[in-house]
């Protein structure tokens, strides 16, 4: 079941190694939507609520929620 984003191995791979040569100690490794959403949530704290709703994808952190919450 795909809740978020999702990269593949070999991409995940490439990233860290690309992240070990150049002394990075983070990066994101998604698809592009997850991307906007990090960096707005970084620089504007308080309007990311009203834009995940605006756009409706808070019911995907609402499936990841109740998918973990079983666990």
């Amino acid at each position: 079941m795909r809740i978020v984003g999702r990269s593949s191995p070999e991409r995940v791979t490439e990233v860290v190694v690309s992240c070990i040569r150049k002394n990075r100690s983070e990066v994101l490794v998604n698809t592009p939507p997850e991307r906007p959403l990090v960096v707005l949530a970084n620089i504007a704290p308080s309007v990311t609520p009203r834009v995940l709703r605006l756009f409706r994808y808070h019911r995907t952190f609402e499936r990841a929620v109740d998918v973990y919450s079983k666990t």
